[in-house]
């Protein structure tokens, strides 16, 4: 998906739903806070579904991050992660997100990405080691 001519429709119809979202996501984050935020998107901790087969969860989480990569305004690993998170559940898939902190040369540091069945998307297997994860239920419901 390097190339714009090669997205198929049902890719167009993702990326234009992460243009609309990204920044409807990063005001209401700005705004509300993450906790009301996941509620008004319906992610809320515990939601059922389905884990979508990595083939299919892999792209939009790309598209995503190319939304946002090409966009006027910038965005945060979380604001990406919910995005993904909630074009995912439209589907009617389950997924994770995941905020992980460390410490680099006495600066605390956080990011946040999305699990299917416990895989990390869009990044590699290590970012687990990189950013000790916050335990499930210290991320808001």
């Amino acid at each position: 998906m390097s190339r714009l001519t090669e997205l198929t429709a049902a890719d167009w119809r993702l990326l234009l739903a992460a243009v609309l979202w990204l920044p409807v996501v990063r005001l209401g984050l700005r705004s509300l806070g993450l906790r009301r935020v996941r509620r008004l998107l319906g992610l809320s901790a515990g939601r059922e579904g389905a884990t979508p087969p990595r083939q299919l969860a892999e792209p939009t989480d790309r598209l995503v991050r190319a939304a946002a990569r090409r966009h006027p305004l910038s965005f945060t690993c979380l604001a990406r992660a919910l995005v993904v998170q909630r074009l995912l559940a439209a589907r009617g898939w389950k997924s994770e997100l995941r905020i992980g902190v460390r410490s680099l040369g006495g600066t605390l540091e956080a990011h946040a990405w999305v699990e299917c069945a416990g895989t990390p998307l869009g990044e590699g297997p290590e970012v687990g080691d990189r950013f000790a994860p916050l335990r499930s239920g210290a991320a808001p419901p």
